[in-house]
């Protein structure tokens, strides 16, 4: 990753919020921060012209490392999390779902990132646990641009029954 940019180029830098790393995704328009380690957390998503932070920020939960089955309220620090596979807690074949679902819950691993002078990005992945699925995320910020663009990837490992769907 570099470090400093110039006007009209891209920037893809670590830091720490709460003592826990974080990636910095950042155009002339857009300042964006992830947090792997908590779930894929977008932390802040800043309108630069006007300094607006698109994510709710609690006053009173600070950011921490969520703990696996846990409950969300205890932990919803503000800022953008992943809920897959469901938002309300709730049994599903044989496998119990957390509320708020797994993703949230679990580290973001960082497969990819893109750093180049026009465009960086960022490409996460979720195994999940008691769900059959596999979640990948690209967050990309282009040069120029005032948008953020999410692509996402779910894959099912569920193996079918013989005879079945």
């Amino acid at each position: 990753m570099k470090v400093g940019r110039r006007k009209g180029e891209c920037l893809l830098a670590g830091k720490t919020v709460a003592g826990i790393p974080a990636l910095i995704l950042e155009n002339d328009y857009l300042f964006l921060t992830l947090i792997p380690e908590a779930g894929g957390k977008i932390q802040e998503l800043i309108f630069k012209p006007t300094g607006n932070d698109f994510a709710w920020h609690s006053p009173i939960t600070p950011l921490k490392i969520p703990k696996y089955g846990s409950d969300f309220i205890p932990y919803d620090s503000g800022g953008f999390d992943e809920m897959l596979p469901t938002v309300a807690e709730c049994d599903w074949r044989d496998a119990h779902l957390p509320d708020h679902g797994e993703a949230w819950q679990l580290p973001a691993r960082v497969v990819e990132e893109i750093s180049e002078p026009d465009r960086v990005g960022v490409k996460t992945e979720w195994v999940l646990k008691a769900s059959p699925f596999v979640m990948e995320r690209t967050i990309t910020l282009n040069g120029g641009e005032s948008r953020v663009r999410f692509d996402y990837r779910i894959k099912n490992q569920a193996q079918l029954a013989e005879g079945t769907g």
